[in-house]
């Protein structure tokens, strides 16, 4: 489990590895859901989305990869580490409420 809470893992693995290749893979993912105009939630496909549905999914996952990226890359950097903090509550701020918004128009009542 990852502490975000805390300070991060100190090493060139945890900066690049968490903080700019786990970011970058979480972009790539948003992208291709956003250009293929389609993304699947659940194990088996159970809900599709399709349209608005996937922007509104794509935008916590670029979340995610901000909050990540904050976390691991600001915090191991000595001149972003003081802003790793505010990175990390944003990122976690739009995240939560992205997810919100984005079960809102999953689960409404067809």
């Amino acid at each position: 489990m990852i502490d975000l809470g805390g300070d991060p893992p100190q090493g060139p693995l945890p900066k690049w590895g968490g903080g700019l290749v786990a970011p970058l893979a979480c972009v790539v993912y948003a992208l291709i859901t956003l250009v293929r105009g389609e993304a699947y939630l659940g194990r088996h496909r159970e809900i599709a989305l399709r349209g608005t549905d996937v922007v509104a999914y794509a935008i916590p996952v670029f979340c995610l990869a901000f909050l990540l990226h904050a976390h691991f890359f600001w915090g191991n950097t000595e001149r972003l580490e003081p802003y790793s903090g505010l990175g990390k509550t944003l990122g976690a701020i739009v995240f939560v409420l992205s997810l919100v918004f984005l079960a809102i128009r999953v689960l409404r009542p067809m």
